[in-house]
C-alpha cells in the first residue's frame, strides 16, 4: 500500500501541486497506459487526499489511503456535475478538475499547519494479506463482469443485464452535457432525462480526461471495482474501530464482500422443487428479493456509492461528532447520496432527522459535554440550521429535476403489494406491507445470513455500546428504517425496481460488525462465548457460494459460453468502429436491446416497455409508440420508399438486417433498393445498410463485404 509521509505543510503542498501538474501533463499523452492512470490521480486520489486532511484537522487523526479514494469517489461527482451541466469537452473538464484539486490543496494548507499522514494503518501482515485478498477477489469479479463484454474481438451482451442501463447513462455523458439524452430513442434527440447519475460522472470524467481512449465498459468496470475495494476497506476500518479488533474487522469485511447471505439453502430447495436457477438469489420473485452487497456491486453500483458515503460519515462521526467541519461536510455528503440514489436518500434523510432529535436530547442531558450546557444546545441548533440551509441550496435543483422526471410516469411509490408466492406467515393476512413484514425475519435470515443472526447473538451491553456511539447510532437508525422500508414501499412504475430493497445494505453492515463481535469480542450472549468463532466460521461458509461461485461464474460467463450472446457480432463490430459517432442504427426494436451497448450508437427506437428503457421516459410517450409502429412498418413493408420514409422520419442513418430481423420479418428485400439503401457491410449472417441522403459523405470506414 502506498505510504505518504510528510515533514511539513509546505513540503506536502509542494508535492501535491507537483503531482497535480505531472498528472495534468500525463492525461494529454496519447496513450491510455499513461493518460488513464494520470486521470485516476486527478479524480480519485488527489481530491480525497485533501478532503481527508480538511476533515481530520478537527481530530488530528491520521487516515489510510482508502479513505482518500473513498472521499474522492463520494464527493468529486458534485463539482463534476456542475461542470457537466455547462460542458463535457475535455479542456473544460480538465480545467475544472485541476482547479478543484488546486483549491482543495490550498484550503488544506490554510486549514492545518501539520498535514495528515496517509499510510497503511494495518500492522499485521496476516491481516493485511487477508483483507487485500478479499479486496482483490471482489474487485476482479466486479471488473471482469463489466469489462468482458467488450474484450478483444468478442462483443457479447453483459451477463449483468443492468449494464444496458449503465452504458446508456455513460453514452450520454460522453456525447452530451447534462441533462441526459436517450440512446434508445432518436425521435426526440433533445429531450432531457433526469437520473441519479453521480456515480457515472467519475468514469465519464476518467474517459474524457484520457480522450476516450478506453471503452465505456473498461472505465465503468474499473470505477465499480474501485468502489468495491473502498467499501470493503472502509467497512473493515469502521468495524475495527468499533470493535478494537482486527480479526473482528476482517469478519465484517468478509460479510461485505465474499461471504453473503444463505441464498444457497433456499436456492437448493427451489431447484429440487421447481428446477434450475440462473442465479442463487433468484429463489425469490424479483419484487421481494433483497440483494446482498456483493450482488449490489455487480448490478447497481450507483446505489452502493450512497452506502460508501454513509460509512465515511460514520467513520468521521466517531472521531468528531460535533466538529465544525460538519456544517459543510454533512450537506455535501447528503448531496452525494441524493445525486447517487434517491431511494437511499429518502430513508437516510429521515434517519438523520431522528438522529438530530436524539443528539439534542443528549446535549440537553449533558451527555455530550458531560454537563448541561445551554450554549452547546444553541450552537447545535445553529449548526443544524446551517446544515439544513446549505443542503437545501445544494439539492433544490436536483430535487426539481427528479420531480420533473416523475411527472412523466403514471404511478410512483405505493404500499400496494401482490401476494408473495413464498409467503408463509404472511398468508394469515391480506397481501400488503403487514403480510410482508411477517415473513421478513425468515427472508432476512436467508438473504442476510450470518449478519442477521449476529444481531441476535450480541449482548445488551453491545447494543448499549452501539447506541452510545454517535456513528453507530446513526447507522442503527438508518438500518432499522431501511429494513422496514424494503418490503413496505415499492415503485409501481417498474416491476424490477429494487431501490428500496437496496436500503437494507446499511443493516448488512451493522450486522457484519455484530458478527465481528461474535467472533472476536466478549459482548455476546453467555452461551455464545464458547462457540462464537465456530458459529461465525459456519455462517461464513454457508454464505460463500455467492461470492465464490455466483460472482466469478457471472464474470466469466462470456468466456464459458460457446454461443455469443449478441447475434451477428461482425456487424456489431462494424457499427461500433466503422460508422460515425452520430450514426443512428435501427434493428429489430424488440430483440436488439442487448445490442445497443455493443454497437455504442443511438438507435431509432427499441421497445419502450423494457425495464431499462423506461428509465428514459420521453415527454411524449405516444410519439415514441408511434415511432415503434413506424419501425415495425418499415421492416414489414415490401415498399422500399415506405421503409425509407419511415426510418428517415426518425433520423435513422443505418439499418441492421441480421439473424433476429430476418427470423421475425423475413428476407427484408425492401432494403435492397440501391437508390435508397447502400450496403456498407455484409457477411454470412448480417447486412448493414446506409440510408442514402443527397449530399452525405457516407461512413468513416469503407464498405466491408465478405462471405
Amino acid at each position: 500500500m502506498l505510504k505518504t509521509r510528510t515533514t511539513g505543510n509546505h513540503s506536502s503542498t509542494t508535492i501535491d501541486i507537483a503531482t497535480l501538474v505531472c498528472a495534468a501533463i500525463g492525461v494529454v499523452i496519447p496513450t491510455p497506459w499513461v493518460s488513464f492512470p494520470a486521470a485516476a490521480i486527478l479524480v480519485l486520489w488527489l481530491p480525497g487526499r485533501q478532503i481527508v486532511r480538511l476533515v481530520s484537522c478537527s481530530t488530528g487523526e491520521a487516515s489510510d489511503p482508502w479513505m482518500a479514494i473513498s472521499a474522492s469517489m463520494v464527493l468529486m461527482p458534485i463539482p463534476l456535475a456542475g461542470v457537466w451541466w455547462q460542458s463535457n469537452s475535455r479542456p473544460v473538464v480538465l480545467a475544472a478538475v485541476a482547479a478543484t484539486n488546486l483549491a482543495l490543496i490550498l484550503a488544506a494548507r490554510v486549514a492545518r499547519s501539520e498535514p495528515v499522514s496517509l499510510e497503511d494503518p494495518i500492522s499485521s501482515r496476516r491481516t493485511r494479506t487477508i483483507l487485500y485478498l478479499m479486496i482483490a477477489w471482489t474487485g476482479a469479479c466486479v471488473f471482469v463482469t463489466t469489462w468482458l463484454p467488450d474484450i478483444g474481438a468478442r462483443p457479447a451482451a453483459a451477463p449483468v443485464r443492468d449494464y444496458i442501463k449503465h452504458h446508456a447513462v455513460m453514452w450520454s455523458l460522453g456525447r452530451y452535457p447534462l441533462p441526459l439524452r436517450s440512446v434508445f430513442y432518436s425521435g426526440e434527440p433533445d429531450t432531457p432525462y433526469y437520473y441519479y447519475e453521480y456515480f457515472y460522472l467519475v468514469p465519464a470524467a476518467l474517459r474524457r480526461l484520457c480522450a476516450d481512449r478506453v471503452s465505456i465498459a473498461f472505465a465503468f468496470g474499473a470505477t465499480s471495482a474501485a468502489l468495491a475495494a473502498c467499501l470493503i476497506a472502509t467497512v473493515f476500518r469502521l468495524a475495527r474501530s468499533v470493535l478494537r479488533s482486527a480479526s473482528g474487522g476482517l469478519v465484517a469485511a468478509a460479510l461485505a464482500s465474499v461471504a453473503c447471505g444463505w441464498d444457497s439453502i433456499a436456492a437448493a430447495y427451489r431447484v429440487i422443487m421447481h428446477g434450475p436457477l440462473v442465479i442463487l438469489d433468484s429463489w425469490a420473485p424479483v419484487q421481494w428479493r433483497i440483494h446482498n452487497i456483493f450482488n449490489a456491486l455487480l448490478w447497481g453500483p450507483q446505489h452502493v456509492i450512497a452506502l460508501l458515503a454513509l460509512i465515511l460519515c460514520c467513520i468521521w462521526l466517531r472521531t468528531a461528532p460535533v466538529a465544525r467541519h460538519w456544517i459543510l461536510t454533512a450537506p455535501l455528503l447528503a448531496m452525494a447520496v441524493f445525486g447517487s440514489s434517491v431511494y437511499q436518500a429518502i430513508h437516510f434523510f429521515a434517519a438523520a432527522g431522528l438522529y438530530v432529535v436524539f443528539m439534542f436530547r443528549d446535549a440537553y442531558a449533558g451527555k455530550i459535554s458531560r454537563n448541561r450546557d445551554a450554549g452547546l444546545t444553541r450552537r447545535l441548533m445553529l449548526a443544524v440550521g446551517l446544515i439544513t440551509l446549505v443542503g437545501f441550496v445544494l439539492m433544490a435543483g436536483r430535487a426539481w429535476h427528479y420531480h420533473q422526471m416523475s411527472e412523466r410516469y403514471d404511478g410512483g411509490l405505493t404500499t400496494q403489494w401482490d401476494r408473495n408466492p413464498n409467503a408463509f406467515f404472511g398468508r394469515m393476512l391480506p397481501p400488503g406491507p403487514l403480510a410482508n413484514l411477517l415473513d421478513l425475519p425468515w427472508m432476512l435470515l436467508i438473504d442476510v445470513g450470518l449478519a442477521g443472526v449476529a444481531c441476535l447473538l450480541v449482548s445488551r451491553a453491545m447494543w448499549r455500546r452501539i447506541w452510545d456511539d454517535a456513528a453507530m447510532r446513526l447507522l442503527t437508525i438508518i438500518s432499522v428504517l431501511g429494513t422496514l422500508a424494503a418490503l413496505t414501499i415499492r415503485s409501481n412504475v417498474n416491476r424490477i425496481d429494487y431501490g428500496f430493497r437496496l436500503s437494507v445494505m446499511p443493516a448488512m453492515v451493522l450486522g457484519a460488525i455484530c458478527a465481528g463481535e461474535v467472533f472476536a469480542g466478549s459482548d455476546v450472549r453467555p452461551w455464545v462465548r464458547r462457540h462464537g468463532r465456530w458459529i461465525v466460521i459456519l455462517g461464513i461458509g454457508i454464505g460463500l457460494p455467492v461470492g465464490l461461485y455466483e460472482g466469478p461464474a457471472t464474470a466469466l460467463r462470456t468466456l464459458l459460453e460457446t454461443k455469443l450472446e449478441l447475434d451477428d457480432p461482425g456487424a456489431i463490430r462494424f457499427i461500433r468502429h466503422g460508422t460515425d459517432a452520430d450514426a443512428v442504427v435501427q434493428g429489430d426494436p424488440t430483440s436488439r436491446l442487448s445490442s445497443v451497448s455493443g454497437m455504442d450508437r443511438r438507435v431509432g427506437v427499441v421497445s419502450p416497455e423494457s425495464a431499462h428503457v423506461v428509465v428514459f421516459r420521453p415527454l411524449d410517450v405516444q410519439r415514441q409508440m408511434q415511432a415503434l409502429a413506424d419501425v415495425e412498418t418499415a421492416f414489414r413493408t415490401e415498399s422500399s420508399a415506405t421503409a425509407y420514409d419511415r426510418l428517415r422520419g426518425l433520423g435513422v442513418s443505418h439499418v441492421l438486417a441480421g439473424t433476429p430481423e430476418r427470423k421475425r420479418y423475413g428476407e427484408l428485400r425492401q432494403f435492397e433498393d440501391a437508390s435508397l439503401f447502400e450496403i456498407v457491410y455484409k457477411d454470412g449472417t448480417a447486412t448493414v445498410y446506409r440510408l442514402i441522403v443527397p449530399g452525405s459523405t457516407g461512413d468513416t470506414a469503407s464498405s466491408n463485404e465478405s462471405g
